[in-house]
């Protein structure tokens, strides 16, 4: 049950049974004495209400609700509710809006029972709206010198990180988070003690730290606080953050808990990849990463093999790339080389058709990563980096076994080297359009490189299995059906990119099947598939419109190529025909 005492003071002292708005010296003003009858006076209607606006009341209109409905009411109202109904959600979140408004900031003192309380509630909501509160009491007092306020409520914070529903460890955790970046915000001067007094409380040995959830919760605090300031990076370093995730690496029996350590150290590295906290973390883990990967991280199989093996290829090729782009300088000596050479015997054996198939899925994925970094690229490891591409080639136009997941995520790699965005068929759309897009994004020797080398494994990967450029993209897009789509979004992607190279260009003009494929609207009826296979038409026109002698494509060619690139994704304009949706022909 909630207190039925309501303190009166901050600290405690005298307390009171009912709490009005004037109590605590919240005066309305005078066109406000009566309360305005703009919303219910029902507190369950209320609360519905302002939990669907999405937004807290005006500080006017919170100090009217709060004189008509006072604080200790509605924690009633909450006591008496089901766990889970609808009327306690709506009760929350009206607090929850509530308390974000000048009147319920001045409110927040008496409240702070409650939220205590309410932690040990069994209503998931009820201990989501503590964490919330606790927070805002921990921001209001982390300026300040008051180390007992701001260590209890910290204590009471890291606690619950260790809750058996995620949900309340997430607002704990974004609580504690909040009034770190608040602090470093506003440089307030209690921010430094505000880092170390939450980072202490993370340290080994403090608080309950049986499970392997609560230790990764506990250690994705740790990184988040960390990453606030170059201090709290060295307090975290100092507490041995890094150690402790290489120590969830090392846990062999629990390859769940291993791989999801690290996706942790991913998104710690990836959020602010140009921070002390990840840079420093990334030279502890990548080694490790580096060494799970190749498979050889520990005599027992189940953590170098499988999900741990792949997600360590991935996460470690995530890592150079961010880092690098973020420092101008590749992680070489650091694990970069060992991942690299890892990638590169994966890629061989997958060539060859040797080895897992998922090995060669996951190193042509990771080699994806590091393509989207320019400094890997053209950094002093670019030759072991075009090695690989050479590779993801093969793997991706040449080759009779080549399990299609495997082709898939290669054709991908290779899309992602020549400038294929997300959506489009050139990340920086704004700045050239129709130019190609430069594998190191801009004009250098290393790009020339890159270009000499993927155009020879372009031929060499094509004439493998007896076949032109042309013949082996209209082979990957004549698999029609829902099976193979995944097959053809890849190619057109990579047409979208490559293709606005004049000789990819002309080997496609080349060969009427491919471009009958990709100037077909009714060769598509998915979204993914219309939108690629129109970004892959606007990539070979940009060859096509490039001065006359650069590209050789025949005016026929060119007329198609314009033709299906005013008809749009879906083919409907400039009086097309169009694709028909697959969703109006499908059988119920």
């Amino acid at each position: 049950e909630f207190p039925s005492d309501l303190p009166g003071t901050a600290s405690g002292g005298a307390s009171c049974s009912f709490c009005t708005i004037r109590e605590m010296d919240i005066e309305p003003s005078a066109e406000s004495a009566t309360p305005a009858a703009s919303f219910p006076h029902d507190l369950f209607q209320l609360a519905s209400d302002v939990a669907m606006v999405g937004a807290p009341p005006s500080d006017l209109v919170a100090a009217q609700i709060f004189q008509k409905h006072p604080l200790q009411n509605v924690f009633l109202a909450i006591a008496e509710c089901e766990d889970g109904s609808k009327y306690e959600s709506d009760l929350c979140t009206f607090l929850d809006r509530m308390f974000q408004t000048g009147p319920g900031q001045e409110l927040m003192p008496i409240a702070l029972p409650y939220a205590r309380q309410g932690l040990e509630q069994g209503s998931t909501r009820v201990r989501q709206l503590a964490c919330a509160q606790l927070g805002r009491a921990a921001a209001h007092f982390a300026s300040s010198y008051d180390t007992e306020y701001r260590d209890g409520y910290f204590t009471i914070l890291v606690d619950a990180i260790g809750d058996a529903d995620s949900g309340v460890a997430a607002a704990a955790h974004d609580a504690l988070c909040a009034v770190a970046e608040a602090n470093v915000v506003t440089d307030a001067p209690g921010q430094a003690a505000t880092c170390m007094m939450i980072l202490q409380k993370l340290a080994p040995g403090v608080g309950e730290q049986n499970t392997a959830e609560t230790r990764l919760r506990r250690h994705a605090l740790a990184a988040a606080v960390a990453s606030t300031s170059p201090g709290a990076a060295d307090w975290a370093n100092g507490m041995g953050l890094p150690r402790m995730l290489l120590g969830e690496l090392d846990h062999t029996k629990d390859p769940l808990a291993c791989v999801a350590t690290m996706e942790l150290i991913g998104e710690i590295v990836e959020k602010a990849p140009s921070s002390k906290a990840a840079q420093t973390l990334c030279a502890a883990t990548l080694p490790t990463l580096a060494s799970i990967a190749t498979g050889a991280a520990n005599s027992d199989e189940s953590a170098g093999s499988g999900f741990a093996k792949a997600r360590a290829a991935t996460v470690g090729a995530r890592l150079c790339a961010s880092v690098s782009t973020a420092t101008g300088q590749f992680p070489a000596a650091t694990g970069g080389d060992s991942l690299l050479a890892a990638l590169h015997k994966n890629l061989t054996l997958a060539v060859a058709g040797d080895g897992d198939k998922r090995d060669g899925e996951v190193a042509c994925v990771a080699v994806a990563s590091l393509c989207e970094s320019a400094v890997a690229l053209s950094s002093e490891s670019s030759n072991k980096v075009i090695e690989l591409v050479v590779l993801v080639v093969h793997l991706g136009l040449g080759g009779m076994r080549v399990p299609k997941e495997t082709r898939v995520a290669a054709l991908h790699a290779v899309a992602s080297l020549f400038g294929a965005g997300e959506h489009h068929g050139r990340r920086s759309r704004l700045a050239a359009p129709l130019e190609a897009h430069e594998p190191v994004g801009v004009t250098s020797d290393a790009s020339a490189t890159i270009e000499t080398f993927s155009r020879e494994a372009v031929y060499d990967a094509c004439a493998a299995h007896g076949a032109t450029v042309g013949e082996s993209v209209a082979g990957l897009l004549e698999k029609g059906g829902d099976s193979y789509l995944e097959l053809r979004v890849a190619t057109y992607r990579l047409v979208a990119s490559l293709g606005r190279r004049p000789w990819f260009a002309k080997e496609l003009a080349a060969n009427d099947k491919a471009i009958a494929l990709l100037t077909n609207p009714e060769r598509e009826n998915t979204p993914p598939g219309c939108r690629w296979r129109h970004e892959a038409v606007l990539g070979v026109l940009a060859a096509a419109r490039a001065p006359e002698g650069e590209t050789k494509i025949s005016h026929g060619v060119a007329s198609r190529l314009e033709a299906a690139a005013a008809g749009g994704p879906f083919g409907g304009g400039a009086g097309g025909v169009g694709s028909v949706a697959q969703v109006a022909v499908a059988q119920r």
